[in-house]
């Protein structure tokens, strides 16, 4: 026996090598894989060879795992290519492997469609719910709508009433069903919820019956508010497309033109008590349209065969993409691959054009190609080729084409002015005639062309006229503007005079700091700041070369915070002849401050106080402005009031009439000098509110420097030997 043992064990060490190395040969030849199928987003992957006893798989999408199970399913949230992985394990034979496969999903039509529901529950009856569907049933789409509430019973109204017999938690469930136009594609669509019916005997009913919704809209700027009930039990949110906004206010904008449904939710947290209100807006402007974050674009190659461009759109893997190539002012190909054959050398302009159908917005890239290839021909052109022009009677002119051979049939012969084709005569080919639209220099340009051998050349001349009288004035007697403000956001609109030559442009100013907005007829704009500003629009008319400057005072006075000022009746009193006591309303609030400001016809002056007296220096009607403050909340207001004076003496001691003292040019814009027999004076200058703008001494060659101020009135303070002058002073655009 002792003789054998080593065969034995060496037959022994054979037969487990021979087993391991069947079992590892067995796990590398074993076809091991997965079979793949995708229906828009969703991917479908199903491994085969699996033997459920000693194997099992993993499931990685690029570096994530995503499920261990023998079948997969997975729909992803956007369209790509992306590596889905199989880990392929026998815990039997202590082995494992690895499968990949690139893996593209593209978005289907269906996915562009939002399915969603709405629920209301009745506060009055509980128990009661309100359900809603989205989207609703347009004129050109129908849908068709199936519902299933949770307890056995079921629906296909677009908006049902659903009573709940029993407490208890149920998930209600809504299935869109529709048909693509102009296809046979069926979508279907689930969507689902969950709601808690719980009632009792004891519920205290809420009165939340002046619950309201208001809105207004600005071109995709909605603001939605709830009414206030003035009740710090009541809070108030909003789901707008799909979004809450928890706040009394909602400020949307929408990504896409359409119908959507607004709900607002109140809920009063006291009594335990809620209900929602719903409401439908359409959106009818366009959105924003950026461009910058897509990558639309267009490449181009050239084949073998001479004039041939293959061009190609970049693909942006989008359904609600389409693509027009565009040559020669308009669309000749709806593909976003395109052959095109040119016939001659040159360069060539052309484009595509990306238009997104879900939102409207489109936009065209150029470029230009170069063909070369061709066999180009020598052209000869006669010596006196050429041509003149002639003013024949202002405004016309005549182009007449030099004696050459023109009787060749072979010749033909356009003239453009200044990009517009001129006329031909009927009984002369070599002679145009052509129009002058207004004084100036022209450029006219001969485009010659010989048909028989394909060459052409131009020729140009400049011609300049001022024959043209303009006496034809505009009239600007309707012209001005408007404005709505919300807070600092102002919206600025020109009276439409109905004449296409109107051109508009505004242009904000303060200080010595203005602002051209771009140009157009409608303008929004929003204020940096508080304060006065100067908003000047000016009209041009392009055909008749006149423009007009229509100026106003904009005063801004916003607080961008929540906090509101509550005035309690804002306003003044008057009593007293020449010398006046004005009162200002109290308001109980030891927070306010009074600034009062009296526009007298000596000068502008001030005061503080809830009370304050001022001595008027003669009869008249003066203005009198009052500003409330609240230094608490940062809140004020003003009030204008119109004052009339009657003083039984001169009361001029404070200032003289003198009228030797003169302002000039009065109105000016650029600058103003003082008319005076004395050589030199101190002069102050204010705005109407007070503001001090230039003081120093001015000689009586000198002139003040007043280009950069704001156009309005200004207080002129005059110091001279016999005392002091007041003047005012127009500052024009």
């Amino acid at each position: 026996m002792k003789k054998n043992t080593p065969t034995v064990i060496k037959s022994i060490f054979i037969f487990l090598l021979t087993t391991i190395f069947s079992q590892f040969t067995t796990a590398q030849n074993s076809k091991v894989g997965f079979t793949v199928k995708t229906n828009c987003l969703e991917v479908y992957a199903q491994p085969y060879y699996l033997d459920s006893n000693c194997e099992s798989v993993e499931w990685w999408i690029d570096t994530s795992l995503y499920a261990r199970t023998d079948n997969f399913s997975y729909k992803f949230k956007t369209a790509g290519t992306f590596s889905l992985c199989m880990k392929f394990k026998n815990s039997c034979k202590k082995w494992d492997t690895t499968v990949c496969q690139k893996v593209t999903v593209t978005t289907c039509p269906c996915d562009t469609t939002k399915v969603s529901m709405t629920i209301v529950k009745d506060t009055a009856n509980c128990g009661e719910y309100k359900f809603k569907a989205s989207p609703a049933t347009t004129s050109s789409q129908k849908y068709s709508y199936s519902w299933y509430f949770g307890d056995g019973t079921s629906s296909t109204s677009y908006d049902p009433i659903k009573q709940y017999k029993s407490n208890g938690n149920y998930t209600p469930c809504v299935e869109v069903k529709w048909t693509l136009p102009n296809t046979n594609t069926t979508c279907t669509r689930k969507v689902c919820d969950k709601i808690t019916v719980s009632c009792s005997t004891t519920t205290t009913k809420c009165d939340l019956s002046r619950a309201k919704i208001s809105y207004s809209n600005k071109c995709n700027s909605f603001t939605f508010e709830a009414t206030n009930f003035s009740d710090s039990c009541v809070k108030t949110y909003w789901l707008i497309d799909s979004v809450k906004y928890f706040s009394r206010l909602a400020n949307v904008k929408f990504n896409n033109k359409g119908t959507y449904d607004v709900c607002m939710y109140v809920v009063n947290s006291c009594y335990n008590c809620d209900t929602m209100i719903c409401t439908t807006v359409k959106n009818e402007c366009l959105p924003s349209c950026d461009w910058s974050k897509t990558n639309v674009g267009m490449s181009y190659t050239k084949s073998k065969t001479c004039g041939e461009v293959i061009f190609e759109a970049n693909n942006l893997q989008d359904t609600c993409y389409s693509y027009e190539f565009i040559y020669g002012g308009q669309a000749i190909n709806k593909g976003r691959l395109t052959t095109h054959k040119f016939t001659k050398n040159g360069n060539y302009k052309v484009g595509y054009r990306f238009y997104n159908r879900c939102t409207g917005c489109d936009t065209t890239i150029w470029k230009e190609v170069e063909i070369g290839c061709f066999d180009t021909k020598k052209c000869t052109w006669p010596s006196n080729l050429g041509f003149a022009v002639k003013l024949v009677e202002c405004p016309y002119i005549r182009v007449t084409m030099n004696e050459f051979d023109m009787a060749d049939s072979c010749y033909t012969y356009k003239v453009v002015v200044n990009n517009s084709e001129a006329t031909q005569s009927k009984d002369n080919p070599g002679i145009f005639n052509y129009k002058l639209p207004k004084n100036g220099k022209y450029s006219i340009c001969v485009y010659f062309k010989n048909w028989c051998t394909g060459c052409d050349t131009v020729l140009c001349k400049e011609f300049s006229t001022d024959c043209i009288k303009t006496t034809t004035k505009c009239n600007w007697r309707n012209a001005g503007f408007e404005y709505s403000s919300k807070c600092r956001s102002y919206l600025f609109e020109a009276y439409n005079l109905d004449d296409t030559c109107n051109r508009y442009q505004f242009k904000i100013t303060k200080g010595n700091s203005s602002t051209w907005l771009t140009p157009g007829r409608v303008q929004d704009y929003k204020f940096p700041s508080n304060g006065y500003y100067n908003v000047c629009l000016k009209m041009m008319n392009s055909c008749k070369n006149c423009d007009t400057f229509i100026c106003k005072t904009v005063y801004v006075n916003c607080t961008d915070s929540t906090v509101k000022c509550n005035w309690s009746n804002p306003g003044f009193g008057v009593s007293g002849d020449c010398t006046k006591t004005f009162e200002a309303n109290n308001q109980n609030n030891t927070n306010v401050k009074y600034q009062w400001v009296f526009l007298d016809s000596i000068g502008t002056t001030y005061g503080d106080g809830r009370i304050v007296k001022h001595k008027f220096s003669k009869s008249g009607t003066y203005t009198v402005v009052l500003k409330y403050i609240d230094t608490l909340t940062g809140c004020d207001t003003i009030i204008y009031k119109t004052v009339t004076t009657l003083c039984t003496t001169a009361g001029l001691n404070a200032s003289i009439e003198n009228e030797d003292v003169q302002l000039f040019p009065n109105p000016g814009s650029e600058s103003f000098g003082i008319k005076m027999a004395q050589k030199m004076v101190h002069v102050t200058c204010f705005t109407n509110m007070g503001q001090l703008i230039f003081s120093g001494d001015v000689n009586s060659a000198d002139k003040i420097d007043c280009i950069n101020w704001p156009a309005g009135i200004y207080n002129v303070k005059i110091q001279t030997e016999s005392g002091i002058v007041y003047r005012r002073f127009v500052k024009q655009l």
